[in-house]
């Protein structure tokens, strides 16, 4: 199970509309809500890796287990995934969580 999980948090990016901005207002008080537990927990990764300067848009695998790698055809369909999406940030997050 833990083997297919890069791609299953792929899948969900990709069911993802992001072309839709109007639903981030349409939303706002739940993303509002979920950007800040994002944010509490990222932070707590952060102090116990002694990772704050990275923090809040990080890839917490780097700290707690450098060598585990995305498979590469799966890097390759998120690249895909991720291309023209801005902010930078964004999309270091979306690596991190796929890794």
């Amino acid at each position: 199970m833990a083997d297919d999980l890069p791609l299953r948090v792929l899948e969900r990016l990709r069911a993802i509309d992001w072309s839709d901005d109007s639903a981030a207002y349409e939303h706002a008080n739940s993303r509002a809500l979920l950007m800040r537990e994002y944010l509490r927990r990222a932070a707590g990764w952060a102090r116990a890796y002694r990772a704050e300067e990275s923090w809040p848009f990080f890839d917490i695998t780097e700290h707690v287990a450098p060598e585990v790698r995305t498979p590469s055809d799966v890097a390759a369909e998120l690249e895909a995934v991720l291309t023209g999406l801005a902010p930078s940030s964004l999309r270091k997050t979306c690596r991190g969580a796929v890794r």
